[in-house]
């Protein structure tokens, strides 16, 4: 996993953090989605080394998906934050 996706990661990690556990309960099924985003980016953290471009990019874009369909960051943002990771 290159830099600036891991610097990315850091980023929602960092913004997820502000939210409190009421906040992230999915309401639909009593799940908590964005805490689940946060394990997700712990464990790229940790094993996406190993991971191929692919895996890393699916995973990446369920987590911006979890994040733009909760309405933490807008399309836009998403796309520009997105749009040099690989130059």
């Amino acid at each position: 996993m290159n830099e600036r996706v891991r610097a990315l990661l850091r980023q929602y990690d960092r913004v997820l953090s502000h939210y409190t556990p009421d906040q992230v309960e999915d309401t639909t099924d009593g799940r908590n989605s964005l805490g689940h985003l946060r394990w997700m980016i712990a464990e790229m953290e940790e094993e996406a080394d190993g991971w191929s471009d692919r895996k890393v990019n699916r995973w990446l874009g369920f987590i911006q998906g979890t994040l733009w369909q909760a309405g933490v960051v807008g399309i836009r943002k998403l796309r520009d934050q997105s749009r040099h990771l690989y130059d």
